[in-house]
């Protein structure tokens, strides 16, 4: 848990300092003028949209990537799926024809030496 909630605010922290440089871009003059201009006179239609309608859509997609970012597992080798599913069942098959290969040999006969067993 407290891992999670550093490495949130390490996140935030990254996210406010990478859009700071963004807004003071020139560009967004005009885009301001873009988009407000239908709301001319409108100036607490503004403050709502500003301050409550795009902060809040901003924070839920921010909210959505940095969780979705924290909440993501490794993967693992051992997990199943398809492809290590099919490595499992060749191993089986070759181990099963190797198991079968010997089951399959006449068993050799080893020399008997019985000068070995009676010096013991």
């Amino acid at each position: 848990w407290l891992a999670q909630t550093g490495m949130y605010l390490m996140m935030m922290v990254i996210q406010k300092l990478s859009v700071a440089p963004l807004v003071l871009l020139p560009f967004w003059t005009s885009f301001r003028k873009l988009v407000f201009g239908p709301l001319q006179g409108h100036e607490k239609l503004e403050v709502i949209i500003v301050m409550l309608i795009i902060p809040f859509f901003v924070n839920v997609f921010m909210f959505w990537v940095q969780d979705n970012i924290l909440m993501k597992k490794p993967k693992r080798e051992d997990s199943p799926n398809f492809e290590s599913g099919l490595n499992l069942l060749q191993a089986e098959e070759v181990e099963l024809r190797e198991v079968t290969r010997l089951v399959s040999k006449p068993p050799q006969t080893q020399p008997s030496n019985s000068n070995n067993l009676e010096s013991k």
